[in-house]
């Protein structure tokens, strides 16, 4: 792990930019336990594969997948623990993931009312059987923790930044169990009332956060949405079988974190979970998935707030008493794999 500093902000500028590659040569970037942090080198590409330990061969001609970007959550815990911080150590977290001189983050996840990484459950919509939303309202969560740095973030990247919002939950009041936690399902038959109601609960979020009320937005709006937590239940293939079936539709993972389960929370300095991430982001790439969405920007070192107790790992982990975070190795495996790093195709 790294606390950030001057001399860190000043290797990600000089190693993390992808220069023009000389001919005959390979550019090599090393983040490692050792301490190499997108340590860069030059390898000269040879023919002779006797003496090589690793052959690459690479077909121009093929193309697959449209890269979409690579980012993170901005939940109700995460503009917790940015506020727990200065200003200015507040805005260079920021810069460590959307800034010119940070790891490229162009994607943006924002939950639609609150996660189990809120400090409370809460909907927009907390009138029983208020089935046409007229109690509808945005809470002071999105205001204090989400909208704030997602707009700074879009200011960071001048514009150059997708978002996409998602529930956790539907209301409490629309599931068979009543709560928003504990799994449940909407009540009611498919297209009934109440899948009625939860459809224009999602279509007046969209009208009321303003950063999404864009007509343009619409026909983005084609693609398949994935998490990892189950990837032991079924094999990377089934979603090259999903490309195959629905060529027209992007997939996009949208949801990752470490620390889940067997031994929850942050584990300070784990190079195995950035290693889960880059493995999990590779077979994702070669089974024609378009980008890759991490979970919390950031936690605190217990992994939360959490109201749920769910407490999890996070690529930087912040200490808002000393006014300091850490970034964790899993920050520097989602650094290589920075969306300027991939062409269009």
């Amino acid at each position: 792990m790294d606390n950030i500093d001057g001399t860190e902000e000043e290797r990600l500028r000089q190693h993390l930019p992808v220069t023009t590659i000389p001919s005959g040569k390979v550019l090599v970037y090393v983040s490692s336990l050792a301490g190499k942090r997108f340590q860069k080198s030059t390898i000269p590409i040879s023919e002779d594969s006797k003496t090589a330990a690793v052959e690459i061969s690479v077909d121009a001609r093929q193309e697959f997948q449209s890269i979409i970007g690579f980012g993170g959550a901005f939940t109700d815990s995460v503009g917790i623990n940015l506020n727990s911080l200065s200003n200015t150590t507040r805005q260079r977290l920021l810069e460590a993931y959307f800034g010119r001189n940070g790891i490229g983050y162009n994607l943006g996840r924002v939950p639609i009312a609150s996660t189990d990484f809120s400090t409370r459950e809460y909907s927009y919509a907390d009138v029983e059987g208020d089935m046409k939303m007229a109690e509808f309202s945005l809470k002071d969560e999105d205001f204090d923790y989400k909208i704030p740095y997602i707009l700074t973030a879009m200011n960071l990247t001048g514009g150059n930044i997708r978002l996409f919002a998602s529930p956790w939950s539907a209301p409490g009041w629309m599931k068979t169990n009543g709560r928003m936690k504990g799994g449940g399902t909407l009540k009611g038959k498919v297209n009934g009332p109440y899948y009625q109601s939860y459809a224009t609960y999602l279509v007046r979020f969209v009208d009321e956060e303003a950063i999404f009320n864009d007509p343009e937005a619409t026909k983005y709006v084609d693609g398949i949405g994935v998490h990892w937590y189950l990837n032991f239940l079924m094999p990377a293939s089934v979603l090259t079988t999903t490309h195959n079936r629905h060529p027209d539709k992007f997939l996009l993972a949208t949801e990752a974190c470490a620390g889940s389960t067997l031994i929850h929370g942050p584990v300070m300095g784990d190079w195995y979970r950035a290693e889960e991430y880059a493995e999990d982001i590779i077979t994702d790439l070669n089974n024609f998935v378009a980008g890759w969405t991490d979970w919390n920007l950031c936690l605190d070192e217990q992994g939360g707030p959490n109201w749920v107790s769910n407490f999890v790992d996070s690529p930087i982990i912040v200490n808002g008493a000393a006014d300091e975070f850490y970034k964790q190795p899993m920050f520097y495996a989602m650094g290589h794999f920075r969306s300027s790093n991939f062409s269009a195709t």
